[in-house]
């Protein structure tokens, strides 16, 4: 869906002699593991009748990628190109999470506030584009570029989303 109201369900209701085939509601999530096996744990309360009338309630668990709870989603075939509000720059590095389904890719450019386009050196085309999933990886531009000269500033990322697969952006920061 294109809002909230629309969207579909986070944790969707069960089947309907499931647990939780007429109400979730969810507690804080916490990441659990250590390195490359770290997930997101939510657990949450699932009802088997109405809100307000006789039901049984029991735990579940729902586990997700970290930093996988929303996303700019590029499907199959297309290409998704946008330019951020403006962000203060926090750090010489940007960093990003996302995910790749079939071959698909992320490339970013820097465009600092006041200017039209990006300096060279941060421009898209100097993007070493990611092509894998990753969770908090530090992008690479060519010849070592980064964002150090533009800490304390503001800027617009380029975002560009490319490929005949699928592309997962969850999230896009400063720091790694």
């Amino acid at each position: 869906g294109d809002d909230v109201l629309t969207a579909p369900d986070f944790i969707p209701l069960g089947d309907a002699d499931a647990f939780d085939s007429h109400i979730i509601f969810a507690a804080k999530p916490f990441q659990y593991g250590t390195g490359d096996a770290v997930e997101e744990y939510l657990y949450y309360m699932g009802g088997n009748g109405p809100h307000d009338g006789d039901r049984d309630s029991a735990f579940g668990l729902a586990k997700l990628r970290p930093h996988g709870f929303a996303c700019v989603r590029k499907e199959t075939g297309a290409s998704v190109y946008f330019r951020t509000p403006s962000l203060l720059v926090t750090s010489a590095t940007l960093a990003v999470t996302a995910d790749f389904i079939g071959e698909g890719s992320l490339r970013l450019g820097v465009v600092p506030d006041g200017a039209d386009t990006s300096p060279p050196e941060l421009d898209l085309d100097n993007s070493v584009a990611l092509t894998a999933d990753a969770t908090d990886v530090p992008m690479v531009f060519l010849e070592d570029a980064d964002l150090t000269s533009l800490i304390g500033t503001t800027v617009q990322l380029l975002v560009s989303l490319e490929g005949e697969g699928e592309v997962l952006l969850y999230t896009l920061g400063f720091g790694a």
